[in-house]
């Protein structure tokens, strides 16, 4: 666990460089009783929070594989990290099958108390590391914890090992994934949520960031050929005339025609 965003973005990057762990993720959570008990399963018992005046706290998840008997050093592999205090670190030993099933009791949970089937109007944007502190603080001071009612991420990643061509990052090696995996409450606030979330890629984009077009945002004809480039786009829409002239394939994914458009078609 961190309060401070920059050793949590400076260890991230080591992990990620080093490799270390076989797997490294990041989350926010909020920085009160609530909120660390909602977001880790009262994984940290004997942390005292709130920590300083701050909304929120930062949290590294890392993995490490191994055989039995061959049970990893703790010390070796977070000894040189700049977490807080030993209270904000945790160990917690799964069998693979049990870690890879983790998240089965959330869904679980989720689905007995109905939220499962709420709106989720989620936005996840990548930003290059050089503007990913300044950015998520920016995003982080315009909500609380009530606004998302979910998980929020902060991933890194590489960009020399993502070689896929209609998947565009920005123009950084090191490169930050922030995603907000909001759920409406009530289910009304999902299209509020949703324009709000138009809002946070255009701020990511003004930094060099680009969106991961998973999400609840407004993508049309205009949207993607952001989203992709304009040259990349007119590479995309010469091919779509070429091999789908009659626009078959996927028309609701509005890449070429305006929502508008395709709704008066038949």
């Amino acid at each position: 666990m961190y309060a401070d965003i920059d050793d949590f973005l400076a260890d991230l990057f080591v992990l990620t460089n080093d490799e270390r762990f076989d797997g490294v993720q990041g989350f926010v959570v909020a920085n009160d009783a609530a909120g660390l008990a909602s977001a880790t399963g009262n994984a940290f018992p004997d942390l005292e929070v709130p920590i300083g005046d701050f909304p929120w706290l930062y949290m590294i998840e890392g993995s490490k594989y191994y055989a039995d008997g061959d049970v990893p050093d703790v010390q070796t592999l977070i000894g040189d990290l700049n977490h807080i205090s030993e209270d904000a670190v945790n160990v917690l030993e799964l069998t693979y099958f049990e870690f890879i099933a983790r998240l089965d009791p959330t869904e679980a949970f989720l689905r007995s108390i109905g939220a499962w089937y709420l709106p989720h109007p989620w936005i996840d944007v990548f930003v290059p590391r050089s503007e990913s502190s300044s950015y998520i603080l920016n995003e982080l001071s315009l909500i609380t914890s009530a606004d998302v009612n979910g998980v929020i991420l902060v991933y890194p990643y590489l960009n020399d090992p993502i070689q896929a061509l209609n998947f565009p990052l920005p123009d950084s090696e090191e490169i930050v994934l922030f995603a907000l995996l909001r759920t409406a409450v009530p289910p009304e606030r999902a299209l509020e949520l949703s324009e709000d979330n138009d809002e946070i890629y255009d701020r990511a984009v003004a930094v060099g960031g680009t969106g991961y077009s998973i999400d609840a945002i407004t993508l049309e004809p205009a949207e993607w050929k952001k989203h992709f480039g304009n040259q990349r786009y007119k590479d995309l829409e010469d091919a779509k005339e070429l091999y789908d002239p009659n626009h078959i394939f996927a028309p609701s994914q509005f890449v070429f025609k305006d929502k508008s458009k395709c709704n008066n078609e038949d």
